[in-house]
């Protein structure tokens, strides 16, 4: 009886759920959703992939300066891009890294699951914290956001699944 009590309070130990996860720069979460909240199921340093490389280039050359606050903006596959890591099915993996010499700041959060996620999220800059603009993360595929200033942590919380199809376009609040 004592072990298994034991067990238990390791096990909800391991795996809390949490109505927010907050990533730190060169952070990775994965994590999965259990009636809107997160179940933490891995949470490890994370440095800049190949994919994450590429895109912060092209931020920085200013390629996507139309995709700011409310107008996502769906981004096609490139020759010159490596290609982004396929989402684990059933599982969401935030990614939180430095940008051009760690001066920018890139979240990218891979969506394993079939419906839209939605989301809302609260960043950490020089002692102060503030909401800021986030997109739908599409089914089976993952969402780039990048900001132009170095962020300490980022806070995501309110995880929504949503029905998404490819004519919905991409919202973001």
């Amino acid at each position: 009886m004592r072990l298994a009590f034991l067990t238990l309070v390791a096990a909800s130990i391991a795996l809390p759920a949490s109505a927010q996860v907050r990533v730190a720069m060169g952070e990775q979460v994965v994590f999965t959703l259990d009636a809107g909240a997160a179940v933490e199921v891995k949470r490890e340093e994370a440095a800049p992939n190949p994919y994450e490389r590429a895109l912060a280039q092209e931020f920085g050359r200013g390629d996507h300066d139309d995709a700011i606050g409310a107008n996502g903006v769906v981004l096609p596959a490139r020759r010159d891009r490596p290609a982004a890591p396929p989402p684990e099915p059933g599982k969401i993996r935030a990614r939180f890294t430095p940008a051009l010499r760690e001066a920018h700041s890139l979240l990218v959060i891979d969506n394993g699951y079939d419906q839209g996620l939605v989301y809302r999220a609260t960043i950490g800059v020089d002692g102060k914290s503030g909401p800021t603009d986030v997109c739908l993360v599409m089914p089976g595929k993952a969402t780039i956001e990048h900001w132009p200033y170095k962020i300490a942590w980022i806070e995501l919380r309110d995880f929504r699944l949503v029905p998404w199809k490819p004519g919905d376009g991409l919202p973001c609040a």
